[in-house]
């Protein structure tokens, strides 16, 4: 078992039909079954690479490579080797820092601002929170305090202009509420839990978030920061503040999004 858990709330987790998870107290997973490729889908993969080595968009030297247009770091994928897009060697992602650089605002929260004016997806409306996911939380509490595990649980922001439509449709009344209750579950525990939904996170604006739900590695080392100056003494045998604090003041000059780099 573990001896620091830090897990991410998100706030449509706790949307009625978004997590139907009933509060049980054995979970049974299953042995994964083998995944058969799909043939048609390595058709078209190879189709859509032999027509970028037509069009001269990419060479066989690159494929081979494996070496990534951005970072010039080693990849596994297509989509890495092309676009930079996929996971890192320590399970991070990348999302295209090449386009990301370039798009504004306006594109970036394209579908976060569609998915709210139909109340869908991730931006699903509710005036109530999902009862079964709080108390699936109550049961992790109960579990770290049996095991001695240090909690700490987080819910992630939205960029500001982002949040600020939210609060203005008033169809979103479940998060405050989760909000709440989930301070009062957490209160008296020894456990810390932080709500970054309407923080003002320092040296953040939107131009640093991928989209309209996903903050940027520069967002998360400031959202971070605030969680290891409060937690210290959890967090403080595994980071050290002063050294982490000059990242956190802007970005790398490469990317908006990142603060250290794919080879760090």
């Amino acid at each position: 078992l573990p001896e620091t858990l830090i897990i991410g709330l998100d706030q449509d987790w706790f949307v009625p039909g978004r997590s139907p998870i009933d509060a049980i107290e054995d979970i049974d997973i299953p042995e994964p079954a083998p995944t058969v490729p799909n043939i048609e889908t390595l058709f078209n993969r190879i189709r859509s690479v032999v027509g970028d080595m037509i069009e001269n968009q990419i060479g066989f030297a690159d494929i081979l490579d494996r070496r990534d247009p951005f970072y010039n770091a080693l990849t596994i994928g297509y989509n890495g080797i092309t676009r930079t897009t996929g996971f890192r060697w320590d399970g991070s992602r990348v999302l295209n820092p090449i386009n990301l650089n370039t798009l504004p605002d306006e594109n970036r929260f394209f579908n976060t601002r569609e998915r709210m004016s139909s109340g869908s997806g991730r931006m699903t409306y509710s005036a109530e929170p999902n009862m079964g996911s709080l108390e699936a939380v109550q049961q992790l509490i109960e579990f770290c305090l049996e095991n001695d595990i240090e909690l700490i649980a987080f819910m992630p922001p939205f960029p500001p202009t982002i949040y600020e439509e939210i609060q203005a449709t008033g169809k979103y009344d479940y998060i405050p509420k989760t909000v709440e209750q989930l301070k009062a579950m957490f209160k008296d525990t020894g456990f810390f839990y932080f709500d970054f939904t309407d923080v003002k996170l320092p040296n953040v604006a939107d131009e640093h978030y991928l989209d309209g739900t996903h903050g940027s590695e520069f967002v998360y080392l400031n959202m971070y920061l605030e969680m290891l100056k409060e937690a210290d003494s959890v967090l403080g045998a595994y980071s050290d503040l002063d050294y982490l604090q000059p990242y956190a003041l802007q970005p790398s000059e490469r990317s908006q999004y990142e603060v250290f780099g794919v080879n760090q």
